[in-house]
């Protein structure tokens, strides 16, 4: 009879011990559930090389750290590029010189022909002095036909003076411009990172066409996102800051991060809207670009 009481007494107080359990547990909080993808915060780099070359050098490894204008592939067409930059440095070199020497003798020749109108005039008015009143007409009429034709020439050195400094500046400009257009030629022939990043793929191979897809693929990994799909139900639900894990079978551990922006637009076919989570082990989730994972955003 003791040993009966005592067991019912055991099990009023087990029971009672569990009811005070579950009354002291707090509710489990409320979870939204979503669909999503890793990927970098910035956008991924897609370059892709002009039609009609091949591929001469790669000088980069998937993998390796690049900074911003540092060569990742040399093109075949590079070493044509760079002679035809030669030759139009070159022709700007001899538009200058030629054109300066050429421009100094008309100068010369200028200066020749003033002293030649100068001159002209100094015999003219020397002929008046010398003759007094036994001046010859004939001889005056030489004398002033002398002073024009020394003056037409002194016209016509300047005026072609004038032409020459005209097309030696138009000269210069083509070539010049004929230079601008080269040195592009030649930058384009070898594909540099636009920003620093990371290497992710490599598809070009030497001596291989450049046209119609990408040589090299990167992207800044040094600040991983998830962009989760979020049903336009539960979108109401989630908040600016709110933390988030992301699993998939791959992952030995969640990933977790918070929720940094909510999309505005629901997409009308899925009825979903993009929210994006900003990752805390950026390093960890880079090794799994584009890997779609469950997302669970605390509410």
């Amino acid at each position: 009879m003791k040993h009966s009481l005592f067991r019912t007494l055991c099990v009023t107080v087990a029971i009672g011990a569990t009811d005070l359990a579950f009354a002291a547990a707090p509710p489990a909080k409320e979870k939204i559930g979503a669909i999503g993808r890793i990927a970098p915060a910035g956008e991924v780099v897609y370059l892709i090389g002009p039609s009609g070359d091949q591929t001469a050098e790669v000088r980069v490894t998937e993998g390796l750290l690049v900074r911003a204008g540092d060569p990742l592939v040399v093109l075949a067409g590079k070493a044509i590029a760079e002679s035809e930059l030669r030759m139009a440095e070159l022709n700007l070199r001899e538009v200058e010189e030629v054109g300066a020497k050429n421009l100094r003798l008309q100068e010369l020749a200028v200066e020749r022909a003033r002293r030649g109108v100068a001159l002209a005039k100094e015999r003219l008015d020397r002929y008046h002095k010398l003759q007094g009143s036994s001046i010859s007409q004939q001889e005056t009429e030489l004398r002033q036909y002398q002073v024009g034709e020394a003056e037409l020439s002194c016209v016509a050195a300047e005026e072609q003076l004038s032409q020459m400094r005209l097309n030696r500046e138009i000269a210069q400009s083509r070539a010049r411009e004929q230079i601008h257009l080269s040195r592009e030629k030649v930058a384009k022939t070898t594909v540099v990172a636009p920003t620093d990043g990371t290497i992710l793929q490599i598809q070009a191979k030497v001596g291989e066409n450049t046209g119609g897809y990408a040589l090299v693929t990167m992207a800044d990994l040094r600040q991983m996102v998830i962009m989760a799909d979020v049903f336009e139900g539960d979108l109401a639900k989630v908040t600016v800051g709110a933390a988030a894990t992301a699993t998939n079978s791959t992952l030995t551990q969640p990933l977790a991060g918070k929720v940094t922006h909510i999309g505005r637009v629901i997409n009308s076919q899925t009825k979903v809207a993009r929210v994006r989570i900003v990752l805390d082990e950026s390093e960890r989730a880079a090794f799994f670009i584009g890997m779609e994972v469950n997302v669970s955003i605390a509410r």
